[in-house]
């Protein structure tokens, strides 16, 4: 196997920060030193948004879950057409890259995962090529809807689940929030019949998915009432409140790619399915 020799350059490249908003303008300068007579063919510069999923794959006997990488969007600008370098040649360039506003924010968690990378190539005839990565943080714009999520906002603050046991009900003041906000609300049960019960929780979770692989994740959870017991006809309500956490997830559906939030009633029944409600909600 014939492997190219590594070209004798220094290739540097500089951001004006480590986090942008959408919409944001990202300035680079690109540092070039090249140690030998050199001839570049192009020089060129890819902002890229990656997106990771999974998929099941099976070689006939086995099945098994397998990372796959895709492309969401990418920019891509030259900063050099073909150019002869002696020793001792140093190139400084300046770029400016615009984040459009309808294109996915950072996504790290637990299974979603969607990156942001800055990549300044230098193509080398008969040489190996030079790259030059930097990771970025791209934020999603604070206190807004993304442009595409439209109709995925959810607007129902209230639910009733009524069963044999009782009816109960979840009530948020909000079912649009912000990260960093606490979130507060009720919650209600009219009881059918005599029950006994290990505890009346409620828990604040927020549910990720990659292709097929998933995870949730509880964030913040309240004890409303310990092990007791419930007499027909009685009426039970309650006052809580969730802290949504900053830097948190946002809500995003994208491709392969979700991020759901969702607030859950529930009451732990001694021994038989509990009594559960839940209710989606958007966090921005």
């Amino acid at each position: 196997m014939f492997l190219l020799n590594k070209p004798k350059v220094e290739v540097s490249v500089d951001v004006d920060g480590d986090s942008y908003y959408l919409g944001d303008t990202i300035k680079t300068r690109i540092h070039m030193l090249s140690q030998d007579k050199l001839k570049v063919r192009a020089g060129s510069m890819e902002l890229a948004c990656t997106e990771e999923y999974w998929k099941m794959v099976s070689d006939g006997k086995t099945t098994r879950a397998q990372k796959y990488k895709r492309k969401l969007f990418r920019l891509k600008e030259s900063f050099l057409t073909s150019t002869e370098f002696s020793s001792g040649m140093a190139l400084n360039e300046r770029k400016s890259l615009i984040l459009p506003v309808d294109i996915p924010p950072t996504i790290v968690g637990k299974s979603a995962n969607i990156s942001w990378q800055l990549d300044v190539k230098l193509d080398i005839p008969k040489m190996r090529d030079i790259h030059k990565k930097k990771t970025l943080t791209v934020l999603p714009i604070a206190n807004a809807i993304p442009i595409g999520m439209e109709n995925d906002i959810v607007v129902s603050n209230r639910i009733l689940k009524p069963s044999r046991d009782g009816d109960i009900t979840l009530t948020l003041d909000s079912s649009q929030c912000t990260a960093g906000v606490t979130l507060c609300g009720t919650l209600e049960t009219m009881i059918k019949k005599d029950i006994s019960v290990e505890g009346v929780r409620v828990e604040l979770e927020v549910k990720e998915k990659a292709g097929v692989k998933s995870s949730k994740t509880i964030i913040d959870k309240v004890q409303l009432e310990e092990k007791t017991h419930f007499a027909v006809g009685s009426y039970k309500r309650w006052k809580f409140s969730l802290k949504i956490p900053e830097g948190t997830l946002p809500s995003y559906k994208i491709s392969d790619t979700s991020v759901q939030w969702r607030v859950k009633g529930i009451i732990n029944k001694r021994l038989k399915k509990d009594l559960q409600v839940e209710l989606p909600i958007s966090v921005y």
